[in-house]
């Protein structure tokens, strides 16, 4: 898929959903200069991971507590340092239900609950709504496994979250079977970056190509949607030209190595994205 398209990772399909009103406006105007939006199986399979666990969470603090305004406060002061990413989640999904106007804590206790048990129920088809296609590439299981509401507002089922642990069903290294030269080209691009330069993902990257290559294990066994998630969206995002991203860390090499627009949004919504074009190809 050629032309005029533009490939969303994870980063930015969380920011659509979850951020502030001024970042989504600065989202959809660059999306909107471009004929088709694509993103894949793998971003589909974080998405899924990131938010419907941290729903999840968010639904069981809501019961237990009784009050938005009480979960905020255990999200905002008592989560610990580690769990950073998912406190981010979590502020961003009750900043969503505060910016529907309500102000009494009971009010928006009550349309955060309906608000995450609509996003644990249709969050996924709305994912596949808000995209013009959606890449299969690795075929990712866990990302095609629905969502089931068990009993309303207080248990659900949102699958397995380990290759591992489905992997008879995992078609992974038929996809990487089928990119087989692609991944020895990008697993060269990749060593050539001084380890000062490589970042804990990319090093884990490099691994998993070499043991991909080599052939010495089943790579279903290292969770490969867990620890090379950025290793396999790139290769899902190979021939769309243009890749939007919150997270430039990895994404640069990536995005070099694919001879890609790497497209920044910076966390300021105030700020403009930073688009940076690589003429270049990988070695032999």
């Amino acid at each position: 898929m050629k032309g005029n398209a533009i490939f969303l990772d994870t980063s930015i399909q969380i920011a659509r959903f979850f951020r502030e009103k001024g970042m989504k406006k600065r989202i959809e105007e660059r999306l909107s200069t471009y004929d088709m939006v694509v993103s894949s199986s793998i971003v589909l399979q974080e998405f899924k991971r990131r938010i419907m666990n941290e729903a999840l969470y968010l639904l069981k603090q809501l019961n237990d507590k009784g009050s938005y305004s009480a979960v905020k406060r255990h999200i905002s002061h008592v989560l610990p340092v580690q769990y950073r990413r998912k406190q981010q989640i979590c502020l961003q999904m009750l900043e969503t239900v505060f910016e529907m106007d309500e102000e009494n804590d009971a009010e928006l206790t009550e349309r955060a609950l309906r608000y995450l048990r609509d996003l644990l129920k249709f969050g996924l088809a709305t994912f596949r709504q808000s995209i013009g296609h959606l890449i299969r590439g690795t075929g990712c299981y866990l990302s095609n496994q629905s969502v089931l509401e068990i009993k309303a507002y207080e248990k659900y089922e949102i699958g397995e979250k380990k290759c591992s642990k489905v992997k008879e069903y995992c078609p992974i290294l038929e996809f990487l079977s089928e990119h087989s030269e692609l991944c020895k080209k990008l697993l060269n691009f990749l060593n050539v970056i001084p380890e000062g330069l490589q970042t804990s993902e990319i090093k884990n990257s490099i691994t998993f190509l070499n043991e991909y290559v080599q052939g010495n294990i089943d790579i279903r066994e290292e969770d490969p949607c867990l620890t090379v998630g950025d290793l396999l969206i790139a290769l899902e995002s190979n021939y769309i030209p243009n890749f939007y991203t919150m997270n430039y860390l990895e994404s640069q090499y990536f995005c070099k190595a694919l001879n890609q627009t790497l497209i920044v949004r910076p966390n300021n919504p105030e700020k403009d994205d930073e688009v940076s074009l690589f003429n270049l190809t990988m070695s032999s």
